[in-house]
């Protein structure tokens, strides 16, 4: 069959496998067809795993080269060997040699740490080879910019790979997490949230960031760096919804509800501790304290009684996003918010006329989908 016709999850795919790798490994085959050949096999996955010394090979004789059409040949071969993932960790030495030459193009470089993380805990040494780069010395040549491009990358590549590299990766991490860049900082939150059970060092790191971070981007990170982390983050984070500064506690609030969303072995003890201080919160002074509140009160008790009346209040808030949150929650309970109907119709003779459209909204909402 053509090669565009081939259903990668198919049996007729395995069977064309031979075939494949006869394209790619033929250099008379146009480069357009092989590109297209390699893949294919990278997306058929383990049944192409004899494609991996194809692709090692043709990064060992074209890696040297500079020029156009032999950086083409990496690129697609690279690419490929990220999309076998961990059954090309034959490929892992050839990878960390290229991602450490500072000769190579970026994105060649960039190509190899994300099929290193692909490869990820199959191959500890390619766990290792990303890890090395969030700290490496960069040659100066490649100027700050790319630099911070390299070790941006790497930093993804480790997410990528999640609680494997902590062993390899974790210092590090928290050493970035004091960067001067913001965008490093945001990348190493989300990164030290990948870590989970292996995460009680970031923890310090991401309340740190949480708390004190100039960046509002990299503050939210770390909110939702200790969410993913689990049960672990719970006594930070329970002991931060009654921070002195109000974005503290909403970040906090939204926090815990992404907790449930971001780990199941989490549910019970959520529910068992989050309800009393996110019940508390729902009376802060803050209006994206307590959105925040309702929300991850729904999230965690599956009990839409428990904040409806609190939702119906924030459709008064003269904050146009807030309101438009309160909303968009109401959508999401649907009829299960019926017990909102009574008082959303009071406010429908409201003396603002912002509250009187957005109770017939929520209204309508609730009804349309009874």
């Amino acid at each position: 069959p053509r090669i565009s016709n081939i259903d990668s999850v198919s049996s007729t795919a395995i069977e064309a496998v031979p075939g494949l790798l006869a394209l790619v490994a033929d250099e008379e085959v146009p480069a357009n067809i092989r590109q297209q050949a390699a893949f294919t096999l990278g997306h058929i996955g383990p049944p192409a795993v004899k494609a991996v010394p194809i692709f090692v090979k043709l990064l060992q004789k074209h890696a040297a080269s500079e020029e156009a059409a032999d950086n083409l040949i990496c690129m697609w071969s690279i690419r490929s060997l990220s999309f076998l993932g961990p059954v090309a960790k034959a490929a892992t030495p050839e990878l960390a040699k290229i991602v450490t030459d500072s000769t190579k193009p970026i994105p060649m470089r960039a190509g190899c740490m994300e099929a290193l993380g692909k490869i990820g805990a199959a191959d500890p040494e390619a766990v290792r080879a990303i890890s090395k780069m969030l700290t490496f010395r960069f040659d100066r040549k490649i100027g700050r910019t790319n630099a911070n491009l390299l070790r941006g990358y790497a930093i993804d590549s480790v997410a990528m790979v999640g609680p494997s590299a902590a062993t390899f990766a974790m210092r590090s991490l928290i050493k970035l997490s004091q960067t001067g860049n913001d965008d490093i900082r945001r990348k190493t939150a989300f990164a030290l949230g990948t870590m989970k059970q292996q995460g009680q060092d970031a923890l310090g790191p991401l309340v740190e960031m949480l708390v004190y971070d100039d960046s509002p981007a990299v503050r939210d990170a770390a909110a939702d760096g200790l969410a993913a982390i689990g049960e672990l983050a719970l006594p930070p984070l329970l002991k931060l919804i009654t921070d002195d500064e109000a974005i503290v506690r909403a970040r906090v609030a939204k926090s815990l509800g992404k907790m449930k969303l971001l780990n199941k072995s989490v549910i019970k003890s959520l529910a068992k501790i989050a309800p009393e201080p996110l019940d508390n919160a729902l009376d802060d002074d803050d209006g994206w304290v307590r959105i925040n509140a309702i929300e991850s009160l729904w999230i965690i008790t599956g009990k839409p009684e428990a904040v409806v009346s609190a939702l119906v209040e924030e459709l008064k808030n003269p904050d146009r996003r807030i309101r438009f949150k309160a909303y968009q929650l109401f959508q999401k309970i649907g009829p299960e918010a019926k017990s909102a109907i009574v008082p959303l119709k009071r406010l429908l003779t409201h003396e603002q006329g912002f509250v009187r459209s957005a109770a017939a909204k929520a209204l309508r909402t609730i009804e349309t989908a009874r």
